[in-house]
């Protein structure tokens, strides 16, 4: 967890492969976290591979971030930002698939859509060079037995790859909403996810041309050589 930097502070992560939520919250200064690997499954259920709530300023370079399946605690997105900007360059970023139906003697749960790639309320989100997918809707149930009921048996929605909640610029960024979720034997599969899920009447915009792309060797210590490398 980073929190309470002041706007004279600033945090560097590179190289982290841990299958946890990072949590960033009330930070003034510059966060920069590159080539990183966060969330995932086996990430406490529910959780966003990075939840940042009321940072001035986020940057992530080639990290994959995903948002764990929520069971009973509901589905997470890869990314969930309040009031927070978030700068993404070549970046993976996956919500969770939604929880699957249930059925039994004396009643039933209903399947889960599958969880945004990015959800974002307030703050803004620029993104170059990045795949940004929702997670896939929950399946419909199958009943055991005739008498098990009620059953949901219809298939739930796939996520939107981004559910913007604010502005958001993107620049040649792949975003797809996931699948739905599979029918039961007498229910419907869900719809697929939008791209995006833009519920504030500002629009997403997508910039045309090439993203850019950067990489150096780091660290690099005194007497090493650095290896710089441009596409784009």
């Amino acid at each position: 967890e980073v929190k309470s930097l002041s706007v004279d502070d600033w945090v560097v992560l590179r190289g982290l492969r841990i299958p946890l939520s990072l949590k960033l919250t009330s930070c003034a200064g510059p966060i920069w976290v590159e080539d990183c690997a966060l969330g995932g499954p086996i990430a406490l259920p529910g959780t966003p591979g990075i939840d940042a709530s009321l940072c001035a300023s986020i940057t992530l370079l080639r990290c994959a971030i995903t948002g764990s399946f929520g069971l009973s605690f509901g589905n997470a997105p890869g990314i969930r930002a309040t009031s927070s900007a978030l700068a993404l360059f070549d970046c993976q970023v996956f919500g969770a698939m939604g929880m699957w139906a249930d059925c039994y003697e004396f009643g039933g749960t209903f399947a889960f859509p599958g969880a945004p790639g990015i959800s974002l309320t307030g703050g803004s989100l620029f993104a170059s060079g990045c795949t940004i997918v929702g997670g896939k809707g929950g399946d419909g149930a199958t009943p055991d037995f005739p008498w098990y009921g009620p059953c949901a048996e219809n298939g739930a929605k796939g996520g939107p790859g981004i559910d913007a909640g604010g502005p958001c610029t993107l620049l040649e960024c792949l975003t797809l909403g996931g699948p739905g979720g599979g029918g039961g034997p007498s229910g419907s599969p869900g719809s697929p996810g939008l791209p995006t899920n833009n519920h504030t009447g500002i629009p997403v915009t997508e910039l045309l041309g090439s993203a850019r792309h950067f990489a150096v060797t780091s660290p690099v210590r005194e007497g090493q050589g650095a290896v710089f490398k441009f596409r784009g």
